[in-house]
């Protein structure tokens, strides 16, 4: 939160609520007993992880925080980003729900789902993306380092962007699949994001609540912090940010 909050009383971002989500759908959020058993240990890949269950239900998180928090609910006002597992969850989320997410942020992203995955999430998926892009989104963001063990994938993905013509800013530097990329990344992504509440007001913080999702992973353990509360959960988890 250290990030968002300079980047806030700096006057560089707008203020934005921060949801943070658990990619981890077989993993409860906090170590200790679980759908897994007691004290499940952490592994690089758990199950329902990256095989479209979490994708597919992702729509009630957007509800709930919809429902709970004075928020702006419509895509306009909303956000998704994620790095590494995250950012694998950003792209199918923004794609499979075109109109939930005007702003779509994969840092370090993992691209395509493994062979077994079979879930509807990840068919068609030149056809979804045809249709999030013809829908405008206002920031596509893409950011990976030059030794991330997924640039290939990520100059892969690019380049499939660059054939439909659909557009997207890029951001490379060096260094590879580390946290302190991720955190150059969200220092540049979150002043990027609801701009056009500035221009209706001419400057300054805007009044409305928006609503970004933010994902953040390390090398299966996640930390969460929120203001004076802090956490840490097994394997990589979701997280979103609003004002």
């Amino acid at each position: 939160t250290q990030i968002l909050d300079n980047l806030i009383a700096q006057g560089k971002a707008e203020p934005m609520i921060v949801v943070m989500t658990n990619g981890n759908a077989a993993l409860e959020a906090a170590p200790g007993e679980s759908s897994l058993g007691w004290n499940a240990q952490p592994t690089f890949q758990l199950p329902k992880t990256m095989e479209g269950s979490f994708e597919t239900h992702f729509p009630e998180v957007v509800k709930f925080v919809d429902k709970n928090y004075r928020t702006k609910a419509n895509k306009k006002s909303r956000a998704i980003a994620g790095l590494s597992m995250g950012g694998f969850h950003s792209l199918h989320i923004s794609k499979q729900y075109p109109d939930m997410f005007n702003y779509v942020g994969l840092f370090s992203a993992a691209i395509m789902p493994g062979k077994n995955a079979t879930s509807p999430v990840y068919q068609d998926m030149e056809k979804k993306l045809a249709t999030q892009f013809a829908k405008k989104p206002a920031l596509y963001w893409i950011a990976i380092g030059k030794t991330d063990f997924l640039y290939k994938a990520n100059v892969e993905y690019r380049k499939l962007l660059d054939e439909k013509g659909y557009p997207y800013e890029y951001f490379e530097n060096e260094d590879g699949h580390i946290w302190r990329n991720w955190r150059i990344y969200l220092s540049e992504f979150a002043p990027k994001l609801f701009m056009w509440a500035l221009d209706l007001i001419g400057g300054g913080a805007h009044p409305l609540t928006h609503f970004l999702l933010h994902w953040l992973q390390n090398e299966g353990k996640f930390i969460i912090s929120i203001r004076n509360l802090v956490f840490r959960t097994s394997d990589a988890s979701p997280t979103v940010f609003t004002t």
